[in-house]
């Protein structure tokens, strides 16, 4: 009540433009200027967080907890260890009134502290008592509130877009996904079967231009080898081969799964803004299917953008409720931007939703690190592989003879398999 006359007090108290607040110990403010509607957004959304903690302070007084304990389990990742340290952190409060809460979810058997491999280092992890009742607070605390329900159709998508776009501009300067996101899409250039032998002559040119002959004319050669091998249909074929083996279970025929795991990568939008499938969109038209067969009960689309005006995954819902599929089957998960994004937001809504058996659909050159990064997060579906690309055998020449597409079929393969390594080192796949 208090929240609710502060913020129509605020609302009504000037008609021009804030002057903007105190940046002291605050940074840098973001670009734009503070006008009354930033204020009048700032005091409702003070409202409504307001309400949703008196929502979640109810939720966690069902289940005999205090916020604190709840928001605790809230943040536990299941099958992950958090430092103290980190808990603290995420709850806004001292480490030592995080003993106090901890000890009490030890006490009724919901967590246990463990030692991490610094042993210096004590981690809280989730029992599986404690995993169970996680999983229900969540499906309650993200179950859409009355305000949200209460909109038309067309208005919860317009505030879905406008928050999806604050989001957008929320990432601090230390968010590690983010530096990840652009450091794996760096990477990718280091592993280009164009990239590599174009760097390797350039500096044979230059080592010409200096007068050193042998190595200009050796480092020239070796572009030209690196260009050529994976231009042929042999290495070719050996790289995909190679990168569409995977070591999950496959898909059961006949068996009923809660849900597909639909990874993105297979839609966008053209210049005349229709919808345009790549040749991954096998793996749309295979979880259809498996939607439509009564196979699955589900579809959760892990598909976000860098573009948040353009998602993906509401491509995919657009195109899957075009298909005949109940737009209440459809689970969208519009932020991630990677495998290991897509991963850790799929655990969320699996666990919102209580969903146990699943199967993941990708192209099968993706598939080992899909299933890797699933299994980093404690997900273990079966395997539907996608739009196999090794291409057929015509010939000894076929064999030797460079191509465009052989060329780029060896640099798909080429960056998943460096992908797989750059995960594992990074502790992003298991």
């Amino acid at each position: 009540m208090i929240a609710r006359r502060r913020a129509r007090a605020h609302l009504a108290s000037d008609k021009n433009a804030h002057e903007p607040p105190s940046t002291a110990g605050h940074g840098k403010q973001a670009m734009g200027k503070v006008t009354k509607e930033a204020g009048d957004i700032a005091a409702l959304m003070f409202e409504l967080i307001q309400a949703g903690k008196r929502t979640f302070q109810t939720i966690a007084r069902e289940h005999g907890l205090t916020p604190q304990q709840a928001a605790t389990l809230y943040n536990l990742e299941p099958g992950q260890g958090l430092p103290m340290s980190a808990l603290a952190e995420l709850l806004m409060c001292d480490a030592s009134n995080v003993t106090g809460i901890v000890d009490k979810l030890e006490a009724r058997g919901l967590a246990r502290r463990e030692q991490a491999e610094d042993r210096r280092v004590k981690v809280l992890t989730l029992t599986a008592q404690g995993e169970a009742l996680r999983a229900t607070l969540r499906g309650q605390a993200l179950a859409p509130q009355p305000w949200v329900i209460g909109l038309t159709r067309d208005e919860q998508r317009a505030l879905r877009d406008l928050l999806q776009r604050a989001v957008s501009l929320l990432q601090p300067p230390g968010d590690k996904l983010g530096m990840f996101y652009a450091l794996s899409k760096t990477l990718d250039l280091a592993f280009s079967p164009v990239f590599v032998p174009l760097a390797v002559a350039l500096v044979g040119a230059r080592a010409l231009g200096r007068g050193r002959r042998r190595l200009g004319h050796t480092l020239l050669a070796l572009a030209g080898l690196l260009l050529y091998l994976p231009s042929t249909g042999a290495v070719a074929r050996l790289l995909m081969a190679q990168a569409e083996r995977f070591d999950g279970p496959e898909v059961v025929p006949h068996a009923r799964y809660d849900a597909v795991l639909l990874l993105g990568g297979f839609a966008g939008r053209g210049e005349d803004r229709r919808i345009e499938l790549s040749e991954s969109a096998d793996r749309l038209v295979r979880a259809w299917e498996l939607l439509r067969d009564r196979q699955a009960e589900r579809i959760v689309i892990a598909a976000g953008s860098v573009d948040p005006n353009e998602v993906e995954a509401d491509l995919a819902a657009e195109l899957l409720t075009g298909m005949g599929a109940d737009p209440a089957a459809l689970l969208l998960d519009r932020t991630s931007r990677n495998t290991r994004e897509n991963a850790l937001e799929i655990r969320k809504l699996v666990d919102a939703h209580g969903l146990k058996r699943l199967v993941v659909v990708t192209s099968a050159f993706h598939m080992q690190r899909a299933l890797d990064c699933l299994r980093a997060v404690d997900l273990y579906p079966d395997a539907l592989a996608t739009d196999h690309r090794v291409p057929p055998w015509h010939g000894s020449f076929d064999a030797v003879a460079p191509r465009a597409a052989s060329l780029a079929l060896s640099e798909v393969a080429l960056r998943e398999m460096a992908g797989r390594v750059v995960y594992r080192l990074r502790g992003y796949a298991r």
